[in-house]
């Protein structure tokens, strides 16, 4: 098997793998309807978010996805998390504050932690000790707790000339 293709897989099972154990502690993810119901509850509000800047949402707040009209009902008390998972198989130990976990913050997650404050949070998962913490992005992004490179991650969606 390829390489990229081993890797692929195994992101694709972690990725299964987390949602499923979140699930077991009250958090959902929403479809892509649901996020654009998200979103467009915010952008009421004055507030622009970006939809693929978040992951999951607590479960008590499943009812109210489908539609705007019941998301502006509740929007104060709503909490977007992004997830970073630590996978079963993962070469490196990472501690039980999560030291040694590296990860991709990309920029949409960025806005969206500075635009949302305390509602936003990052959701750290280790899959392998069945543990999580739940973050602010000024948690983890300073230079006192933290290596921070910036790099740009690509995905090309349309065929190369």
């Amino acid at each position: 098997m390829a390489r990229h293709t081993e890797s692929y897989l195994t992101g694709k099972i972690g990725e299964s793998q987390t949602w499923e154990y979140l699930s077991q502690f009250g958090f959902t993810r929403p479809s892509s309807k649901q996020r654009a119901n998200i979103v467009t509850a915010f952008e009421k509000r004055g507030i622009m978010i970006q939809q693929r800047g978040f992951d999951v949402v607590p479960s008590s707040f499943s009812e109210n996805l489908n539609s705007v009209s019941a998301l502006e009902t509740c929007l104060d008390r709503l909490v977007l998390y992004e997830v970073k998972t630590c996978g079963v198989g993962r070469r490196s130990r990472v501690s039980a504050g999560f030291r040694g976990l590296g990860f991709t913050l990309t920029s949409k997650e960025k806005h969206n932690a500075d635009v949302l404050g305390p509602q936003y949070r990052f959701l750290f998962v280790n899959l392998r000790t069945r543990t999580h913490r739940v973050c602010s992005l000024t948690d983890f992004f300073n230079e006192k707790r933290a290596l921070i490179y910036q790099t740009w991650s690509v995905f090309i969606t349309q065929e190369l000339p």
